[in-house]
């Protein structure tokens, strides 16, 4: 009894507070139809005062003394596939020869910082010689046009740590900060520096869009998500309320941040803790939504939980370390406190949805003492949820317009010009069943909503660890293709996402045992929603395997098997070595990988010619390393129709085939593989090895064979780094299937046996047996006496008729 009193006052805490914010959250979002006109006007003040600004320096020289000197700040950490654009981009940025000057700032290791240096090199030798003449000779000035490169021996204090660094370089009156994958447009400071007139403006922050968002599910999400945030923001502005702003594409004044301190590495979020700083310091801001850079969501769910578990632990330290600050400002009004406390705590809400269900599992089972006030905490806290989430993904719009009729935000041109081609293909919505306010189908909405229970995880674990005072390190998102490094916390993330899956669904268990609905539903979601973020892990490291591999080498190319794998590890950037018989459709798999961006090589073999078989395989790294090898090659013969028997010749061909070229084909690989440290084999057998099929016995044999040789390979082989996998298809529709006798139950394309296999490669299986049924049955005919197991293998039509 007082354990289901606990459990109820622990939940109606949690609804309560969900349901406040939920009301604060479209109370804020009702006032961005209010204020769309008078953002209009803003924005055409701001526009005036550019379009003066642009009229003068087409018609009279500046005195630079007269102009506001600015300095860009480019903090980098080995980012180098994203730092040519950047600079580029940056370079055109319009404003007063002589009145800016650019600091690339490198944070990347050796190796990345050689990469970084080279490129900015390269940029500065390619400038118009003029143009640098012109910005050598400006006398008091800065020299504009040329990318300045700094590297600091000491890489404390991070991110926070490098900026203040380019502080104590910089020169300018302004300050611009762009991260390494943004993509600012040409007029950048000539609609911000303006802004400044006002003198209580201490820092501005213009809109981001993202060049990826419609790439794939996880940056489509994440677009809706900081979408719903900075409608947010633009509310904030309007009344000076406490706003989290990002640290890129911002303006900062030298004075203000000189006043706070510059930027601190205390948070793993200094750009929100600087904001707090700031306003703390009575410094006003400016959201400018017309303004509008392009950076790069991360598109990798790994990539996502160590970004969002990142700005999770610096928005709970931020909440600490600033709460009682703005509680006790003495010129914030009543309003102005309540929406600084309800912004801090948003970290604590998506904290207590995993709270929450934490919660739920112990309830089920003192459901007989829960009463109705538990279902009236439930029912307000399901109709609260589907408000929140349709809140949140769709947005709420009490007066009947959209979102999109209300956005003040307008595309710029010259960014996306200025920003890869694939920013311009991402910002046209998909075309077929989407929604007005979204641009996603209500099943992906619905996604986006479960999206959410994997986050309050992220944001759960950041507040246990600022509670314990456990000190997180500060871990760059991979952006721009950048490969992720393994790293632990990532890890540790990941199977706490496993427990909680397999938790919510014992608590779905559990519910049904007990009959309780509420329960029921909640551990449902959650079991989607982690769900979901384990099935984008699965489809991320199989990306993963599929980029790392370089070189794969296949026998027997020219089979139904062979062809369809070929066909389906063909990719831009893939050597592949292919072997086979039969030269036409040796040529024809060529030519169908070669489409698909593969670079080919085909060897027409005699594989029953073991010396010439060694050869080759000892020769296939000359040109690059072997990633993979898939050992595919295979005869068949059967006793016939009319049961005389195999001929002699033919069983000899069939084992020099099927087992003696595999052995000798590995044999001839393994020394370059076991040299390197890595590689892979895969080595193909068949269900058929499990139990001798009267008809095919010395191919059952020879699988049986090749099966336990792969075993005694994957044991041996493991210490040395190289992964030895066996494949065990059951019937596959293909001439040589066709040719053998008996029953073929669950015959299978080739195609869609290659993306088991490739699957089952990825995922390291020792075997690879397929389909399920046929597997089961023929595994457990080899356990059985022989006296029980032909009997019941002659019912299934693989006994001898005559």
């Amino acid at each position: 009894m007082i354990f289901s009193i606990i459990v109820q006052v622990l939940l109606f805490i949690l609804v309560a507070f969900f349901v406040t914010f939920t009301c604060y959250e479209i109370i804020e979002g009702q006032k961005k139809v209010k204020q769309s006109s008078d953002d209009g006007r803003d924005s055409s003040s701001s526009d005036k005062v550019s379009e003066e600004h642009t009229e003068k320096s087409d018609t009279e020289e500046y005195d630079i003394k007269d102009v506001p000197t600015v300095s860009i700040l480019l903090p980098v950490c080995n980012e180098v596939a994203v730092v040519g654009q950047l600079i580029k981009a940056v370079s055109e940025i319009e404003y007063v020869d002589g009145a800016y000057e650019i600091l690339l700032l490198d944070d990347s290791n050796e190796e990345n910082a050689t990469a970084v240096k080279r490129i900015v090199e390269e940029f500065n030798s390619t400038r118009n010689h003029a143009d640098s003449e012109k910005n050598e000779n400006a006398s008091e000035g800065f020299r504009s046009g040329v990318v300045q490169y700094y590297s600091r021996e000491s890489k404390e204090g991070f991110k926070a740590g490098n900026i203040n660094y380019g502080l104590m370089i910089a020169k300018g009156d302004f300050v611009v900060v762009f991260d390494a994958d943004c993509v600012p447009p040409s007029d950048f400071l000539i609609r911000t520096i303006p802004c400044f007139h006002d003198s209580s403006l201490g820092f501005l922050q213009t809109a981001i869009d993202f060049r990826n968002r419609n790439e794939n599910f996880i940056t489509r999400f994440l677009a809706t998500e900081i979408g719903h945030k900075d409608k947010m923001t633009a509310n904030f502005n309007e009344e000076q309320d406490l706003a989290n702003l990002t640290g890129s594409s911002s303006v900062w004044r030298r004075k203000c941040l000189d006043d706070i301190g510059g930027f601190s590495d205390r948070t793993l979020t200094e750009d929100i803790d600087l904001c707090y700083r700031a306003q703390l310091k009575g410094w006003h801001y400016r959201y400018l939504s017309e303004v509008v850079s392009y950076e790069e969501l991360p598109d990798t769910i790994s990539a996502v939980r160590l970004q969002r578990h990142r700005w999770a632990y610096g928005l709970v330290r931020n909440t600490f370390l600033h709460i009682c600050g703005f509680a006790g400002k003495s010129d914030f009004t009543l309003g102005q406190k309540l929406n600084a406390f309800m912004m801090m705590s948003q970290t604590f809400l998506l904290a207590s949805f995993y709270a929450l269900l934490l919660i739920a599992v112990p309830a089920i089972f003192v459901t007989e003492d829960l009463g109705w006030i538990f279902r009236i905490i439930c029912t307000v806290f399901l109709i609260t949820a589907i408000v929140w989430g349709y809140n949140n993904i769709c947005g709420i719009n009490l007066t009947c317009q959209t979102d999109s009729d209300n956005n003040g935000r307008k595309n710029d041109d010259a960014a996306k010009e200025a920003a890869p081609q694939k920013t311009q293909e991402s910002s046209k919505t998909a075309a077929g069943d989407r929604t007005e306010n979204t641009g996603c189908s209500f099943l992906e909405s619905v996604a986006y909503v479960l999206m959410y229970l994997p986050l309050s995880l992220y944001y759960f674990l950041a507040v246990i660890e600022v509670l314990l005072g456990i000190n997180v390190s500060f871990v760059p998102t991979p952006k721009g293709g950048a490969v992720m490094q393994s790293n632990r916390l990532a890890t540790v993330i990941f199977w706490l996402e496993v427990v909680s899956f397999i938790y919510a669904l014992s608590g779905m268990v559990f519910s049904i045992c007990y009959f309780n609905l509420w329960t029921l539903l909640y551990t449902t979601i959650c079991t989607c929603g982690f769900g979901i973020s384990l099935a984008l892990s699965a489809v991320e490291g199989q990306r993963r395997y599929f980029e790392n591999l370089k070189h794969v080498v296949i026998t027997g190319a020219t089979g139904e098997i062979g062809g369809a794998l070929a066909r389906k590890f063909a990719r831009r950037g893939m050597h592949m070595t292919l072997s086979g018989r039969n030269e036409a459709k040796l040529n024809e798999i060529k030519a169908q990988c070669e489409k698909q961006g593969a670079e080919v090589d085909i060897r027409i073999l005699d594989l029953r010619n073991v010396d010439e078989l060694r050869a080759w395989g000892s020769s296939l790294a000359d040109k690059m390393p072997v990633d993979l090898l898939i050992a595919n090659a295979g005869l068949n013969t059967n006793i016939g129709e009319d049961l005389e028997g195999e001929p002699f010749e033919e069983a000899r061909a069939l084992v020099e085939v099927n087992l003696l070229s595999d052995i000798a084909l590995i044999d001839s690989v393994l020394p370059a593989m076991r040299k390197r440290g890595r590689g892979q084999i895969a080595i193909l057998s068949s269900l058929a090895s499990y139990y001798g099929l009267v008809y095919t016995p010395t191919y059952c044999a020879t699988k049986a064979a090749l099966r336990n040789y792969g075993n005694s390979l994957r044991a041996w082989l493991k210490p040395d780094g190289i992964k030895i996998n066996v494949i065990l298809p059951g019937y596959i529709d293909s001439p040589m299937c066709r040719a053998m006798p008996g029953p073929k139950p669950f015959l299978m394309k080739s195609d869609r046996a290659a993306g088991i296999i490739t699957r089952g490669l990825y995922l390291n299986l020792a075997r690879i047996s397929f389909p399920f049924p046929l597997n089961l049955g023929i595994w457990s005919l080899s356990f059985l006496p022989h006296c029980l197991a032909a009997p019941i293998a002659a019912l299934f039509g693989y006994g001898r008729m005559k």
